[in-house]
C-alpha cells in the first residue's frame, strides 16, 4: 500500500524515484492508501494537470472511490482544479456517483467550489450529470444554487440548469422548492427569476407553507419579495390560474397591491380589446391559452410574426405573453419533427393524427422528441 503523504509529496515536489516507478511499472496506479485514495486522486487533489494525464493514459480508474465513495471528479470539483476537472470528463468518468454524504459530482462543484465557470458546468450537464439528481436532505443542484449568497454566480448557473430540464419545483426532503429556499435566502432577484419561469408557489412544505406565506413569516423577508410575490399572486388571478385566494386577500389588504390589481385589470381588458394582425385572436387569448393551444395558433404566420416582434416591455403581462409564445413554439417544433418521423414511416398518417398526438404529450415528452 502507499502512504498517503508520500503520494502527496510525490506530485508537489516532484520525487524522482516515484517518477521512475511510474515510467517502469503500471501496478501502482491502482494501489490505494490507509483511506482508499489512488494515485489519481491525489494528483487532481493537488491539480497537477500532467500526472492526472500520464495517470489516465496509463490505465488508472476513473472512476475509482476512496474510503468516503468519492472518485477523483470529486475532488478535482471540491479543490476547483479546473483544468484536471476537464482532463477526467475527456475519460468519460460516472457523473452521477453519489459519496457517503449523497453529493453527486454536480453537488460538489456547485457547493466546494469555487468556480465561476459556466462552460464547465455545461459540459457536466452536456455530458450527462444529472440537474435533477438530490442529495441525502433531498436536494437538487437547483435548491443548491437558490440557497446561495452569491447572485451573479447563482443566476447565471440557474439559467443553465433550466436550460438543461432542471426541475424547477423539485422539492426537498422537508418539502421546499428552490422557491421557497430563495425567499428564505432573501434573494430578490432569485426569486424574481423563479416567478418569471413559472415557479408553482401554491406548493406547500412539509409544515404547510407555502411561499406566500413565507413571504409574510418573517420581517427580514418583507419588502421587496413580499411585492414580488404578491405581485405574481394577483397576474395568476387575473389570468384565472390557480391561486390560494385566502392568501390573495390578505395582500389585497395592502394599498400598494390593491392599485397593482387595478392597473392589471386595466390592462387585461386592453389585451382582450387588441387583435393580432388581421385575425379574430387576441393577445389576452394568447395569455390565458395552454402552450397547444398557442402552438395552433402559431401556424398561421401572420399572428407568428406579429408576436416574434410583440414589445413585452411595454406591458405588465408582456414576460408571461413571451413565455406563452415560446412554449407555443417549442410545441410547434417538436410537431414538424413527429411530422416527419410519421410522414417517413407511415405515409397516411395526416396532421389531424400529429394533433391527437400532440395533445397527449407534455413537457418531458416533448424533451425527448427533441432528441431524436
Amino acid at each position: 500500500m502507499l502512504d498517503r503523504w508520500n503520494s502527496d509529496h510525490f506530485f508537489k515536489f516532484n520525487d524522482t524515484d516515484i517518477m521512475k516507478l511510474l515510467d517502469t511499472s503500471n501496478d501502482c496506479i491502482h494501489f490505494k492508501d490507509n483511506n482508499g485514495w489512488t494515485l489519481l486522486h491525489c494528483t487532481v487533489s493537488t491539480g497537477n494537470v500532467y500526472y492526472t494525464k500520464k495517470l489516465l493514459k496509463m490505465g488508472a480508474d476513473v472512476n475509482a472511490t476512496n474510503d468516503w465513495g468519492c472518485t477523483p471528479l470529486h475532488v478535482a470539483c471540491a479543490g476547483n482544479n479546473e483544468d484536471c476537472i476537464n482532463v477526467l470528463l475527456d475519460y468519460k468518468p460516472l457523473l452521477n456517483v453519489k459519496h457517503v454524504d449523497m453529493f453527486s459530482c454536480l453537488h460538489t462543484f456547485l457547493i466546494l467550489g469555487e468556480l465561476n465557470n459556466e462552460q464547465l458546468l455545461e459540459r457536466m450537464l452536456r455530458e450527462g450529470a444529472d440537474p435533477n439528481i438530490h442529495d441525502g436532505n433531498g436536494n437538487t443542484p437547483l435548491h443548491i444554487m437558490c440557497a446561495q449568497k452569491e447572485m451573479k454566480k447563482s443566476l447565471s448557473f440557474v439559467r443553465l440548469l433550466l436550460e438543461y430540464n432542471a426541475d424547477i419545483n423539485s422539492t426537498n426532503n422537508e418539502g421546499k422548492t428552490p422557491l421557497h429556499l430563495a425567499i428564505e435566502n432573501v434573494c430578490e432577484e432569485m426569486v424574481d427569476f423563479l416567478l418569471k419561469n413559472d415557479a408553482d408557489i401554491n406548493i406547500a412544505d412539509k409544515n404547510g407553507v407555502t411561499p406566500p406565506m413565507l413571504s409574510f413569516s418573517k420581517p427580514i423577508i418583507k419588502g421587496n419579495i413580499m411585492i414580488l410575490i404578491g405581485k405574481h399572486l394577483i397576474m395568476k388571478h387575473i389570468c384565472y390560474e390557480d391561486v390560494d385566494v385566502k392568501i390573495l386577500h390578505v395582500f389585497l389588504k395592502f394599498g400598494p397591491f390593491i392599485n397593482f390589481m387595478l392597473k392589471c385589470e386595466s390592462e387585461r381588458q386592453t389585451l382582450q380589446r387588441r387583435t393580432i394582425d388581421t385575425s379574430n385572436v387576441t393577445y389576452y387569448d394568447i395569455l390565458i391559452a395552454p402552450p397547444r393551444q398557442v402552438e395552433k395558433y402559431l401556424r398561421n404566420p401572420n399572428i407568428l410574426k406579429s408576436l416574434l416582434s410583440f414589445d413585452d416591455s411595454k406591458y405588465i403581462f408582456g414576460n408571461r405573453i413571451v413565455k406563452k409564445v415560446e412554449a407555443g413554439m417549442r410545441r410547434s417544433e417538436a410537431a414538424e419533427k413527429l411530422y416527419k418521423i410519421f410522414s417517413y414511416r407511415f405515409p397516411l398518417v395526416r396532421n389531424l393524427c400529429i394533433d391527437m398526438i400532440m395533445a397527449y404529450l407534455n413537457c418531458k415528452n416533448l424533451e425527448i422528441i427533441e432528441n431524436l
